[in-house]
């Protein structure tokens, strides 16, 4: 599986949200482009005369009919608005929803963190939860509400939510899974290029993971010889790896990929364990709630929207298969199933994703994403003061541009300033 671990857009904290629902901030995109300075030119322009005052009036055409309707376009701009927003009309009702026009999603904000989900100042959210959640939403001609929840059955079944996210099929036990949006599966990450190692490759190598964790506990269910070294959170497991102290970093694939983008070299390198999808929640007895979500989650997933999220929070990983597994992994005769080694060696209760963000990083984010909405207005203003004829006007003086001229030059990518990461469960 080749996979661009390029830098991924880092964003707020990772503190559960308050009691009351919090609405989710809106997620700039990031500005890549700015305009350059444009020179003066070497020679003033000619003033262009005046244009006289036509000598008769303009008939009225709009009785005249529709040029075009021979090619099947018949509506006006009015009415191709108001199909649109039909279109985009929810079928949804009220009996269908915990609140009429809204679709109410519930996050498990203690079992999960970035980059599914991390708050920002004023319980602004972010991350991968948030993203799907908002184009399901859209999909569906709903606005979108967030709401904690701790769980995934009861909120569902008392009308506290809609939908949950994060819902692990082991976990769900009377709602109803509609659809999957992402992978789980313990990664390994090395300074190669991305690809599935071999065990020959494993044999005898360190691994950077932390002490107590489920990727360790997945780690000693196999007979693999490698020196464990623990460390404290996954960022320093991965300082260690750019810094040649370890062979391989070992930790959550999603949670990996995300912050192996902010190490030049670090890369994916194969899963230990099998992936395992993770789901969207909805109540059992909403059969009409039920379809129109799998109908919108099929159209995020397949459209291209899941494409733009990935890139952005784990730079472009696609979706984990079978194919990912390092083939022939030796398993201990001994060995419990998973599930026992990650509840005997929890070392803490947030998983292996767990991410503590500072709020000077949601400061220099927040600045961050004002500096690229101005550079982003300014560019759209720029292009619609431009002219097909090369020819600016203002008030003051005419401004040329040669062809070309005003291409835009890219700038370098963002920086990822996550503090750190914890492995655990």
């Amino acid at each position: 599986m080749a996979i661009a671990l390029s830098c991924a857009l880092v964003l707020s904290g990772c503190s559960g949200l308050a009691s009351k629902a919090a609405l989710a901030a809106p997620h700039a995109p990031q500005s890549l482009f700015a305009l350059p300075e444009l020179p003066d030119l070497p020679f003033d322009l000619p003033e262009l005369p005046a244009f006289p005052d036509l000598p008769f009036d303009l008939p009225d055409l709009s009785s005249l009919p529709n040029p075009f309707a021979a090619f099947g376009v018949n509506a006006s701009v009015d009415e191709a608005r108001a199909a649109k927003a039909h279109e985009q009309a929810s079928t949804l009702t009220a009996e269908d929803l915990v609140q009429a026009g809204l679709l109410t999603v519930g996050l498990q904000t203690k079992q999960v963190s970035a980059p599914f989900i991390v708050t920002g100042s004023g319980a602004g959210l972010y991350g991968i939860d948030i993203d799907f959640a908002s184009a399901v939403a859209d999909k569906l001609g709903l606005a979108v509400r967030f709401v904690e929840v701790d769980e995934v059955d009861n909120p569902l079944a008392t009308g506290v939510c809609d939908v949950v996210f994060d819902a692990a099929p082991s976990r769900v036990k009377t709602a109803t899974i509609v659809g999957g949006y992402y992978e789980t599966g313990i990664a390994f990450f090395s300074k190669e290029a991305a690809h599935v190692a071999t065990i020959d490759e494993l044999q005898g190598k360190t691994v950077a993971l932390q002490d107590g964790s489920v990727s360790q506990g997945a780690l000693n269910r196999t007979t693999l010889e490698m020196e464990q070294r623990p460390y404290a959170n996954l960022n320093e497991s991965f300082e260690a790896l750019v810094a040649g102290e370890v062979d391989y970093v070992l930790c959550d694939a999603y949670p990996g990929a995300y912050l192996a983008a902010a190490y030049d070299g670090a890369s994916f390198a194969g899963l230990l364990t099998a992936p395992t999808t993770v789901g969207i929640a909805a109540p059992t007895d909403k059969s009409q709630l039920q379809l129109a979500l799998k109908e919108a989650i099929a159209a995020v997933s397949d459209g291209g929207s899941m494409d733009i999220i990935r890139s952005v929070w784990i730079a472009g990983m696609p979706a984990l298969t079978e194919a990912d597994v390092i083939a022939d992994v030796p398993i201990r005769k001994d060995a419990p199933p998973l599930d026992e080694w990650g509840e005997v060696q929890d070392g803490t209760n947030a998983g292996s994703n767990a991410v503590v963000i500072t709020q000077s990083m949601v400061d220099e984010y927040n600045a961050r994403v004002a500096a690229e909405e101005a550079a982003a207005a300014a560019e759209e203003a720029a292009a619609n003061a431009s002219y097909s004829d090369d020819y600016a006007y203002t008030d003051e003086s005419y401004e040329t541009y040669d062809d070309g001229s005003n291409e835009v030059s890219t700038d370098e990518g963002t920086e990822d300033y996550t503090e750190y990461y914890t492995d655990g469960e």
